[in-house]
């Protein structure tokens, strides 16, 4: 029934911005539809699913005066349409831009949403912050990019008080051809501590080929002098304008208090991709999960997925 309601309200939603875009020239919409079957065999136990997992819609509002607001809503077949991020921009000039209201954090390598990641599943070392409710400034030019943000919280974006604030910092250098450099600091305190996330990570992408490392660095992660660190290395190829390969591998461990582990997982991932037309993306996957901590913990996941933007 949910996911009924979910494609009905999106039927709608769709009509409407069609109607809208067509009469109103400083608005525009676009989104995508991202469904996927999955096959995932945990210690000879063997589950299959078939899931939408995300229906995004996108709205834009270019006002005058360099001011614009951009708003996303987000549903699947487990959950109810709701506000995903919704923000102001200002365009101080061309270098300088703020924004305020529920925006995605700057940090990680791996991309948020669907459409914009090499592969179906998130590596192992996803520990970025997502969406935050708060404010940030940004200065970019072609070398660099200078980024701060002050939020009621990194890891809660439900969060919209102010009593406790998270700091969300990140430097990259552009200056080198065809390759990025990002170093970020995010930092929040929770109860007795501080939890804090370093994030660095370097791309290279030329020709079709892309290639990217990133380390994170943990501090009081979810307790008081638990620390951790995470990797992860991958590499992306273009065969033809069609046809697309990801390899990836990536871990993370998380020690206590008392130096005893309490994450450490390991993941491979191979990934092919098919463009079926410039809306219809099909992404294939087989990843292997190692967990050292489990004896029965460890898995294999299938999955093919179809995302169509528009």
């Amino acid at each position: 029934m949910r996911a009924y309601t979910c494609l009905t309200l999106s039927s709608l939603a769709l009509i409407s911005a069609q109607t809208l875009a067509a009469t109103h020239d400083p608005i525009s919409f676009s989104g995508y539809l991202d469904a996927s079957f999955v096959s995932e065999d945990v210690d000879d136990n063997t589950e299959d699913d078939f899931t939408l997992d995300a229906l995004e819609l996108r709205f834009l509002y270019q006002g005058k005066d360099n001011l614009s607001v951009v708003a996303h809503v987000r549903g699947s077949s487990d959950e109810d349409f709701e506000l995903e991020q919704a923000h102001l921009n200002y365009q101080v000039n061309k270098n300088l831009n703020i924004v305020a209201g529920k925006f995605l954090s700057i940090q990680g390598w791996e991309a948020f949403h669907a459409p914009d990641l090499y592969q179906f599943s998130t590596s192992a070392t996803l520990v970025y912050p997502g969406m935050m409710n708060g404010a940030s400034v940004t200065y970019s030019n072609d070398d660099f990019t200078f980024h701060g943000a002050i939020v009621a919280s990194a890891w809660d974006s439900k969060d919209t008080e102010t009593d406790d604030n998270a700091y969300d910092f990140a430097v990259k250098v552009k200056s080198i051809p065809d390759v990025t450099i990002h170093l970020g600091y995010t930092t929040e305190e929770i109860a007795n501590y501080d939890q804090a996330l370093t994030n660095l990570w370097a791309s290279y992408s030329k020709n079709g080929l892309t290639l990217a490392a990133e380390y994170n660095h943990l501090e009081d992660w979810g307790g008081k002098d638990y620390e951790g660190d995470g990797w992860l290395v991958m590499a992306n190829y273009e065969f033809t304008s069609k046809i697309g390969l990801t390899l990836r591998t990536s871990a993370l461990e998380v020690e206590n208090d008392a130096d005893f582990d309490i994450t450490d997982i390991e993941k491979w991932t191979i990934s092919p991709s098919y463009k079926v037309s410039d809306d219809l993306l099909l992404v294939f996957e087989y990843s292997e999960t190692e967990n050292n901590l489990l004896s029965n913990g460890d898995s294999d996941l299938f999955a093919i997925e179809a995302i169509v933007t528009f």
